[in-house]
């Protein structure tokens, strides 16, 4: 292979995603109306678009990931796309006729509903081109695929003269770029998965190769043997947690110390998606109301802050539990107290002014997990009030095993969490055996 798979290198560019290549015999569908030149007119003014969408990106001291290839019908997609997409800053979706029943562009679409699930900031723009309505989009198999009809679209006209199709293409390049923001950040999850290729790196490639089999990639994908590690932790990312047992197990036995990283960064995959996305949320809204009510039945409900952020790192999860007697209240405002000071290094003489200043400086969301099964609700929302006053900009979270209607008046969003419908007792008995991997059996002396 001349080049490395792109994407398997760090990166913050913005994805492009588009059917540029022309159709020919069976494959070819023209349009009412439309001439085999008049398409290959449209099929030319999208290869003018990419390019000047390089340029216009490039201007802005901004990194676009390209890829020219396309598939044929009956083509399996290429699961090591997900690699690029997990570490893009933002993705320009081009759609012209081909594109509204291409393959390639759903796959590339279900990816970009994930990240916009995983980042609710992410960007995506839609450009629609030679002769696309809105209307034709989104009833479109492309367009219901990810949400993507969910989204304003920049429609561009279909111009009948050729000679200015150069023109336009840089026009519509450059007001494309210009909606994304100047600086990119790079997303949480292509530090997760920078991690785990990190922890899995010492695995050999065969080990690697049947990892990669058990998350359902094939061995085949052109990648670099380098870039495997990526290819594992990108799979890993977007995989069940059942799935991801069974490729931690392959890796296990070759990961040493490794292995409780890798194992604590996977544990959090059983929990879905939105309700995750749903719990982060809480994270934006006005201090005074940065109370969520996780019911999470006897699972580990911080699990959903660690797959809602999609890394350990910036993220400070403190529990409190086990607080009862006739000085409830007091013991859990004290218990938080002395535990949120710890956590914020707040001096002595420090206030509640600078909490918000201290969070912002490290970069941090807060969450203060408070099992409520045993607590009297009209005591709760005592102690919340006091806390939420001491602790501007901390997310408390009311940990139940089922939904209460009390805490729901005290909260501002209620996830009920969930594993995908999946039995409750096998994702525990999942996580267990997670857990237990790397462990050496006892001796029994017969």
């Amino acid at each position: 292979m001349d080049a490395p798979l792109i994407g398997t290198t760090t990166s913050t560019g913005v994805f492009i995603s588009h059917s540029a290549r022309v159709r020919a015999g069976d494959e070819l569908q023209l349009q009412d109306g439309e001439t085999e030149g008049r398409y290959l007119a449209r099929k030319r003014f999208v290869g003018q678009l990419l390019d000047a969408l390089v340029r216009a990106f490039d201007a802005r001291g901004r990194g676009v990931w390209l890829d020219r290839r396309e598939i044929a019908t009956g083509e399996v997609f290429d699961r090591a796309i997900c690699l690029a997409l997990i570490r893009s800053s933002g993705a320009v979706v081009v759609v012209d006729n081909d594109a509204l029943d291409s393959g390639w562009m759903r796959e590339e679409a279900a990816m970009l509903g994930l990240m916009r699930q995983l980042v609710p900031d992410y960007p995506v723009k839609i450009a629609l081109v030679g002769g696309v309505s809105e209307k034709r989009f989104a009833t479109s198999r492309l367009g219901r695929t990810g949400g993507l009809n969910t989204l304003s679209c920049v429609h561009w006209p279909d111009r009948r003269k050729g000679s200015r199709n150069q023109e336009a293409a840089e026009t519509l390049a450059r007001r494309l770029a210009d909606l994304f923001p100047a600086v990119p950040v790079e997303p949480a999850q292509a530090s997760w998965v920078k991690d785990v290729a990190h922890f899995i790196r010492q695995a050999p490639a065969h080990i690697l190769d049947e990892a990669a089999r058990a998350l359902h990639v094939s061995p085949a994908v052109p990648v670099l043997p380098q870039d495997k590690p990526a290819l594992v932790a990108a799979a890993l990312l977007g995989s069940t947690l059942e799935d991801a047992f069974n490729a931690v197990h392959i890796l296990a036995e070759f990961l040493g110390p490794e292995l409780t990283s890798v194992k604590n960064r996977v544990t959090p995959l059983w929990v879905d998606l939105d309700d995750a996305r749903r719990v982060m949320d809480v994270s934006r809204n006005q201090p005074e109301r940065r109370i969520v009510h996780l019911a999470a039945g006897n699972l580990p409900a911080y699990h959903a802050v660690q797959r809602g952020r999609a890394q350990r790192d910036g993220v400070q999860v403190s529990r409190f539990s086990g607080i009862g007697g006739e000085d409830m209240r007091e013991q859990l405002l004290e218990r938080c107290d002395r535990g949120l000071r710890a956590v914020l290094n707040l001096k002595p003489g420090q206030t509640a002014e600078d909490v918000p200043g201290r969070l912002v400086r490290s970069r941090r969301v807060v969450f203060a997990m408070l099992s409520c099964d045993e607590v009297d609700p009209r005591i709760l929302q005592g102690v919340l009030g006091d806390l939420t006053a001491r602790f501007p900009g901390v997310v408390f979270a009311l940990v139940t095993q089922h939904p209460v209607t009390a805490l729901r008046k005290l909260s501002s969003t209620t996830v009920r969490l969930s594993n995908g419908g999946q039995h409750e007792r096998d994702t525990m008995a999942l996580l267990e055996e997670i857990e237990g991997l790397g462990d050496v059996p006892g001796l029994v002396d017969h």
